[in-house]
C-alpha cells in the first residue's frame, strides 16, 4: 500500500488539486469559500480521480501479488500472466462498483470539507492522512476472498 500511495495516489491528489485550482479560475468561478462551491469542486475532484484510481489500484495490487508470489515460489515474475489477467478482470467485475460506491461515500464530503475548510497548502497533506485509512479499506476488499467477506 505504501508504494501505491506514493508513486500513484499522491502524484494523482497533487494532479487533481492542481486541475481543479486551474480550471475554476479559468471559469471565472467564485473562489470566495462557500459550500456549494466546496461540494462541486469536491465532485470535480472525484470523479476523474475514481475513474482512474479506483480501477488501477485493482490492477496494481493483483498484479503486484502475483508477482511477489512467483518469487517467493523462485518462478519468474511473469510466469502464469494470463491468470493474472484473468483474476484482474474478476476483481474488476466484482468489487469496482462496491468500490466506487464505497469511495464517492467517503471521498465526497471529505473533500468538500477539503475544499471548504483546508487551506491549499495542507490540502495534498491532510487527503493522503485520510488515504490511510481508505487504503486500509481498500486492502480488505482487495483480500476479501482470503479470509471471508467484507461489509460494506
Amino acid at each position: 500500500m505504501v508504494s501505491w500511495a506514493a508513486m500513484s495516489d499522491v502524484p494523482i491528489n497533487l494532479a487533481l488539486f492542481a486541475l481543479v485550482r486551474r480550471t475554476w479560475g479559468a471559469l471565472g468561478l467564485s473562489t470566495r469559500p462557500s459550500l456549494v462551491r466546496s461540494a462541486l469542486q469536491a465532485a470535480c475532484f472525484f470523479v476523474p480521480g475514481a475513474l482512474v484510481r479506483n480501477p488501477a489500484f485493482i490492477a496494481y495490487c493483483t498484479t503486484l501479488e502475483h508477482a511477489a508470489c512467483n518469487l517467493v515460489e523462485r518462478r519468474p515474475v511473469g510466469e502464469g500472466w494470463d491468470l493474472c489477467m484473468s483474476r484482474v478482470r474478476t476483481k474488476m467485475r466484482e468489487d469496482l462498483l462496491t468500490i466506487v460506491s464505497s469511495s464517492a461515500s467517503l471521498w465526497l464530503p471529505v473533500n468538500t470539507f477539503t475544499f471548504y475548510a483546508v487551506p491549499a497548502r495542507f490540502r495534498a497533506l491532510w487527503t493522503s492522512s485520510v488515504a490511510v485509512c481508505w487504503l486500509t479499506y481498500l486492502s480488505m476488499i482487495q483480500h476479501k476472498a482470503e479470509h471471508g467477506p467484507v461489509s460494506t
